[in-house]
């Protein structure tokens, strides 16, 4: 099957880049082409379709940028038209059968989401942090819990500078008015969250139960099914890391499987993707 992977870095950073990389090298050791979508930046590691990857910042680095390369960073954070129409042009090119999105925001923006409104390919987002109920993808401000921004209210973003400063918290603010009123949030085909936890508190803030796919649990015991133990993918990660990812994986199978779910991709009643994957 022929996967495309998109997240907002393509270096390592943290913990979701490494799910991102161990995602793309699990898929690959199992025959599955993958292609990647990020930003650029001089530490990335090497891809064949760097190419289509776009301008991106980092924290530290917007201090050294121009006024004009600012202006066009904030309204890139809240629709990237460069991201939208990079990524256009690899799903033409590519012709992926499945995309999964990891972090998104605020580098290449919800905007690519509109990639697959009407392509007939499935997408799914594995949710690193809260960004869909959360500007600042915490809910956490000055100390404490926070949960001001639900129903809609995300004015709160902006009247506690809840994001880096008061302009970033600006765009974060505007950015999910935005997509809120575009209904972005509803075009991915499954939403994969890693806890019951952030599962639940998706559902309290209006997000349908049926879009979310819980990647813990008994499907984490698809990765003693799927990975051989002897093998370079289960004894190069930590157990942990392996059951999330073979978790997720199990959830792109029954999406590109399963049309009758209504998420796969289904042309003239025949679902091109099924059967694709095989076995993991």
């Amino acid at each position: 099957m022929r996967v495309l992977q998109i997240h907002k870095t393509f270096r390592l950073t943290g913990g979701a880049d490494t799910f991102f990389f161990k995602t793309c090298d699990l898929l690959a050791e199992h025959g599955h082409e993958v292609a990647h979508f990020s930003t650029k930046h001089p530490q990335n590691r090497p891809s064949p379709f760097a190419n289509y990857f776009v301008d991106g910042f980092t924290e530290g680095g917007v201090n050294h940028l121009s006024m004009a390369q600012k202006a066009k960073g904030f309204f890139n954070g809240i629709y990237s038209f460069d991201a939208k129409e990079s990524l256009s042009r690899l799903v033409q090119d590519f012709k992926p059968d499945l995309a999964h999105a990891h972090s998104f925001n605020y580098q290449l923006s919800p905007s690519i989401f509109d990639v697959f409104r009407k392509s007939g390919i499935p997408l799914v987002v594995t949710l690193h942090d809260y960004h869909f109920i959360c500007g600042a993808a915490t809910l956490y401000v000055d100390g404490a819990l926070c949960e001001r921004c639900r129903g809609g209210r995300h004015y709160n973003l902006l009247r506690h500078s809840c994001y880096w400063n008061l302009p970033a918290s600006l765009m974060a603010t505007v950015s999910h008015y935005v997509h809120d009123a575009r209904r972005t949030w509803s075009v991915p085909s499954k939403l994969l969250s890693p806890s019951r936890f952030l599962q639940g508190k998706l559902i309290e803030f209006g997000i349908p139960a049926s879009s979310i796919a819980p990647t813990v649990g008994t499907r984490a015991l698809v990765f003693h099914q799927t990975c051989p133990m002897n093998s370079t993918a289960a004894t190069t990660r930590p157990p942990w890391m392996s059951w999330r990812i073979s978790a997720s994986l199990a959830v792109i199978h029954g999406i590109t499987a399963s049309p009758a779910e209504g998420c796969g991709r289904k042309q003239g009643g025949h679902d091109p993707a099924t059967g694709a994957l095989g076995h993991l």
